[in-house]
Formats: C-alpha cells, sequence, structure tokens
C-alpha cells in the first residue's frame, strides 16, 4: 500500500552547467560589445556628417557638370558649401582637382561624435564622359567607422 512514492532524482542545474552557459555568455558579449559600439558609431556619421558630405559632393560634381571646369578660386570653393551644415565639422578644403578633405571638428559641439574628434575623410571624384561619376572615401574617419564608397 505504499500510495506514495517519492522520486530522487537530478531537479535543476549543476553548478558546472551554469558555469558554461555563463562563460559562453560572456564571451558573445566580448564579441558583440566592440561591434556594437562601431554600429552606433557608423550610424551617427552617416546621420551627423555625411549628409554634409554629399551636400558638398553634389554642388562640386553640378559645377563640373556645368561648366565642364572644376572649382578653381576661393569664392566656388566657398559657395559649394553654401548649404552644407558644417556644425560638426572643421577645415573643409576642396582643391583644384576636386577632391574633398573634411576634418571632424566635435570637441565642443557634442558628445555623440567625441571618439572621432580629429579624424578625416577625404573624397575624391572619379570623372566620366564629362562628368563625376563617382566619389571614393579614404581617410581615418572612413577606416575608424568602416564606411563604405
Amino acid at each position: 500500500m505504499n500510495m506514495l512514492r517519492i522520486e530522487r532524482g537530478q531537479k535543476g542545474f549543476t553548478l558546472i552547467e551554469l558555469m558554461i552557459v555563463v562563460a559562453i555568455i560572456g564571451i558573445l558579449a566580448a564579441v558583440a560589445v566592440p561591434a556594437y559600439m562601431k554600429y552606433i558609431g557608423r550610424s551617427r556619421v552617416t546621420s551627423m556628417i555625411m549628409p554634409t558630405v554629399h551636400s558638398i559632393e553634389t554642388n562640386i560634381a553640378e559645377h563640373y557638370a556645368v561648366n565642364g571646369t572644376m572649382v578653381s578660386t576661393t569664392d566656388q570653393r566657398t559657395a559649394m558649401q553654401a548649404d552644407a551644415d558644417t556644425t560638426y565639422l572643421d577645415g573643409i578644403t576642396i582643391t583644384s582637382s576636386g577632391i574633398l578633405k573634411i576634418t571632424v571638428d566635435a570637441a565642443a559641439s557634442t558628445q555623440k561624435l567625441n571618439a572621432y574628434d580629429g579624424t578625416v575623410l577625404i573624397a575624391d571624384p572619379t570623372y566620366s564622359g564629362g562628368k563625376i561619376t563617382k566619389w571614393s572615401l579614404s581617410g581615418s574617419l572612413k577606416d575608424s567607422v568602416g564606411l563604405k564608397d
């Protein structure tokens, strides 16, 4: 008449199993956090800096397509930047061959871009058929956030 039967067995996890799970989570976090930080940096750069770069690139390309020559004077170079938001940028230069060099100035303007203060982005135009067909990016800003052309 043994109505109550007590089964003895494993209930729960062993300490080793829990330690393995914690180690796996630690390894995943060690890989994911740097990738996430790079992603956040890239998104900040593309939302706060790249619209300005694209605006200046468009103005230079339009000038070249209409006039058949690259911007050559200081006044023309200044005009290329007229509608660009230069809040986070400093030292924008346009060479006579159309190469655009931009330095990030984020120390005073925003905390979000402080990691990129002083980095440089260079946009080099490719000409074909009387117009600029492509811009190739280089510089320390491109390398640090992994921007694509």
